[in-house]
């Protein structure tokens, strides 16, 4: 019954499509045509209340109705996956992580072939934003063993295995996303906390200068370039850039996970090393 239920309720949108191309080939007229549009929607209603829901949430235009909409269509527990993903990324950008991941482990759960790698991701990055490394890496490992490859998933791969303290897989992985995408910042800056990390300080101040390079307005990283140098004895060029560093976080704190003091107790170390 269930896996009836589930063919059921997927192809439900391929009845109405068929419905509109038999009725164009065959011109019934418009009241035909009509009646079958309610046939189906009734037919929706009754049958699957889930994926009606659903489908309601999709073409409501107002962003505050749209999760109660969801919601309602997750307690039919219908087996689709896209009320549970729409609904689990809506909680996950609200950081409600508990009514998240059992959203979008569903999502995974009932995705078709061509969609779970994708579903997946996000639940692997999930995990990995509620600081569930453990969980984000099996789950990214998964795809990868499934041979799913993408800059992306490289990327999750190479600052989770960071996170882990898994440092010469992180940097594999941190090259292996830069070689798909050579204009991309995000890889280089992975690998430049990892060269940090690893006390490979002169390779992490040419990843810095590179991000710089390319970066309209770099914050942290002026910071993390200054700390290199002050590492490699450029007590000079570490001053400016440290300084650099803390006049930036001060006008733009969100744009740096590095708080305002500790730059400038490090610029004080650099000035304090002249």
């Amino acid at each position: 019954m269930m896996n009836l239920k589930k063919i059921w309720e997927a192809h439900l949108s391929l009845v109405l499509l068929l419905w509109i191309i038999v009725t164009a080939a065959i011109r019934p007229g418009w009241g035909v045509f009509g009646a079958g549009i309610l046939i189906w929607i009734a037919l929706l209603y009754l049958t699957a209340p889930g994926v009606f829901w659903n489908y309601i949430a999709l073409i409501t235009p107002h962003s505050a109705t749209v999760d109660r909409l969801l919601a309602k269509s997750v307690s039919y527990k219908p087996l689709i996956p896209s009320p549970y993903l729409f609904l689990g990324l809506s909680y996950a950008r609200g950081k409600k992580w508990d009514q998240a991941i059992p959203l979008l482990e569903k999502a995974v759960e009932y995705a078709p072939k061509h969609q779970k790698s994708r579903n997946m991701l996000r639940l692997g990055e999930v995990y990995h934003a509620n600081s569930l490394h453990e969980k984000a890496l099996a789950t990214f490992e998964e795809l990868l063993k499934n041979g799913f490859h993408s800059t992306v998933l490289f990327q999750n791969l190479a600052f989770t295995n960071l996170q882990l303290n898994r440092l010469p897989e992180a940097l594999e992985y941190a090259k292996k996303a830069r070689a798909g995408n050579l204009s991309d910042i995000n890889p280089v800056l992975i690998q430049a906390k990892i060269h940090f990390t690893m006390g490979d300080y002169q390779q992490a101040k040419d990843d810095y200068l590179w991000v710089i390079d390319h970066l309209k307005w770099p914050v942290e990283s002026f910071y993390w370039l200054g700390r290199a140098e002050l590492e490699l004895g450029e007590t000079e060029s570490a001053v400016n850039h440290l300084q650099t560093a803390v006049e930036r976080i001060t006008a733009d704190p969100l744009l740096s996970d590095v708080s305002k003091e500790e730059a400038e107790e490090w610029l004080d170390r650099a000035l304090e090393s002249r």
